[in-house]
């Protein structure tokens, strides 16, 4: 309505004022007024009801308009099968596994990254939850379930999310924080029910990680089907319950395990029978105390498939050495990580001689060794004679990584002949001391050619006990500029990336001194010709404490 049908409503109604208040003294005033009154409201009760359908109408029509709208949205011209894509692509991005919380996490998630991004599909409008719904796939990946929750509600919810993917293979993970409930608690019954509920699609687990005590688990994998669609396996394996458990030996899919150990009230840990020959990718965890050994160099032995083995264990101090048993080839082994741990006993000298003496590892291209933090300041990991012997009979490595391994600088030049395929060679050992030799050596002046593929270097945390004229030895050996090509290219590979960081001790270092003015001298004048060589493509970095970088 526009203003001036506003004014002319207005004055109307003035005039019917002014008209019964100059009536209000007739005797009948009232009976004529209230008679008037109640006509009035039969009328509005008539239109209200006249306008009543028309609103109906009009709400209608808003949605028909809303639907075509939405029709002719791009992502609705698309095929469901391709939003169908989309949608698992977005569902998709969190990695799996999903790894057990620790107790002090402050801000718990109830749902995971994948379960959470299908219900916000889902919610944004009718036709986007009907697809999400409708597609089992979509609820395969992911599946974070919390035993801390395992409330009638919380069950059924699990109960439908498994329909939702049923019949395709699902990738579930318990989550076993803040704990354990306490057995014969309504806590305890609640656990079990989720377990029983889960136990019903064991047969279409593709990866489970069990993130709770397996003692609540293997019980009722004796009873579940055959595991044949199981390819990933994360167990936290604090019971002996798994060497009576052979559910896991007929997955015959399975080719990817994680066990790992913690602390056991009691007893020797027992390895969970898995079907060791045909595992692929093993990763053994060890975190029981230090007078339980684990034997996991029985198992290894019987994984003639294995193709990446990750071990973070406890070093044997070197006066408790398992007894020698044959040695076994691993033919396709090509990665081998392995984190040693200080057992804390009151032996300061410590070893792996038993792994390296054990295998042989022809396959094998990438090795990576790191002490852990928790090793003693004064403990000294020997990396001696069966790990060079090691070496020698794995032909094939291209890549070794030392990590904070102390101790090993005698070993150093025995290596580099032993490796005539590696490419990269990393040390990070923070004051490690490597003489003139090992570079010497790289250089091949007075010695035999050595690792001839070598062409990446990494020296982290030295300390100075090498020369600056020994490092540029090393650095011009094996480098030529494309716009200066040597007449005589030597028989090695052209270095890529050299890095080395270093410093003197801030406790003996003394600007004072002749000498070490003369060493700093040398290393400023070797600075000069790293900057020289950057610029002629080389990928270099030489660092030293006290002065600038280059």
């Amino acid at each position: 309505m526009d203003e001036q049908g506003i004014v002319s409503n207005h004055a109307q109604i003035l005039d019917v004022l002014r008209a019964l208040r100059a009536q209000s003294s007739a005797p009948d005033f009232k009976e004529r007024t209230k008679s008037l009154l109640v006509e009035a409201r039969n009328t509005l009760q008539a239109i209200e009801a006249e306008i009543a359908p028309l609103m109906r109408r009009r709400e209608e029509e808003l949605l028909r308009i809303a639907a075509i709208e939405d029709s002719l949205s791009p992502f609705h011209t698309l095929p469901t099968e391709l939003a169908v894509q989309i949608f698992a692509e977005v569902i998709g991005r969190a990695p799996w596994p999903h790894e057990p919380q620790p107790v002090n996490a402050r801000h718990p998630r109830f749902v995971s990254e994948e379960m959470e991004a299908a219900f916000t599909l889902s919610a944004v409008c009718s036709s986007w939850r009907n697809i999400v719904i409708q597609t089992p796939v979509l609820w395969t990946q992911g599946l974070l379930f919390k035993v801390a929750l395992a409330k009638e509600s919380y069950i059924r919810f699990v109960e439908h999310i498994l329909q939702r993917s049923d019949p395709l293979p699902i990738s579930i993970s318990l989550d076993n924080y803040p704990g354990p409930p306490p057995r014969g608690s309504a806590a305890d019954a609640g656990a079990q029910e989720l377990l029983r509920v889960l136990i019903t699609a064991a047969h279409r687990w593709e990866q489970f990680n069990c993130g709770l005590d397996d003692s609540f688990l293997f019980p009722f994998l004796s009873e579940s089907q055959p595991l044949n669609h199981l390819k990933s396996l994360y167990l936290y394996h604090n019971s002996n319950e798994g060497a009576r458990i052979k559910a896991f030996l007929n997955a015959s899919a399975l080719r990817e395990a994680l066990v790992s150990f913690i602390t056991l009230p009691s007893g020797q840990p027992t390895v969970p029978l898995l079907p060791w020959g045909q595992l692929q990718l093993l990763t053994f965890r060890w975190h029981c105390p230090s007078d339980l050994w684990v034997p996991f160099l029985d198992p290894i032995s019987e994984c003639l498939s294995l193709v990446s083995l990750n071990l973070a264990v406890y070093a044997w101090p070197n006066n408790g050495l398992p007894e020698q048993r044959a040695r076994v080839v691993l033919p396709f082994l090509e990665e081998l990580r392995i984190e040693l741990h200080d057992p804390q006993t009151v032996w300061l000298v410590l070893t792996f001689e038993p792994f390296f003496n054990r295998f042989s590892t022809p396959s094998l291209k990438m090795l990576s060794i790191e002490t852990g933090t928790d090793l003693h300041p004064h403990a000294t990991l020997l990396l001696a004679g069966e790990f060079i012997n090691f070496l020698e009979r794995s032909p094939r490595l291209e890549h070794l990584s030392m990590i904070n391994c102390q101790h090993v600088s005698s070993t150093l030049l025995s290596i580099l002949p032993r490796t005539p395929a590696l490419t990269t060679f990393a040390l990070d050992c923070p004051h490690l001391g490597v003489e003139d030799a090992l570079f010497y050596q790289l250089a091949g002046g007075f010695t035999s050619l050595v690792a001839p593929k070598l062409h990446t270097l990494s020296f982290k945390g030295l300390n100075d006990s090498f020369s600056p004229h020994a490092l540029q030895c090393l650095i011009r050996s094996r480098w030529w500029s494309d716009s200066e090509p040597p007449k005589n290219i030597p028989d090695v590979a052209r270095w890529r990336s050299i890095t080395v960081l270093s410093g003197y001790d801030e406790t003996v270092w003394d600007p004072e001194a002749k000498e070490d003015v003369v060493r700093e001298n040398h290393f400023r004048e070797t600075k000069k010709v790293v900057r020289e060589l950057c610029r002629e493509g080389l990928e270099l970095k030489v660092d030293f404490l006290y002065m600038d970088s280059a």
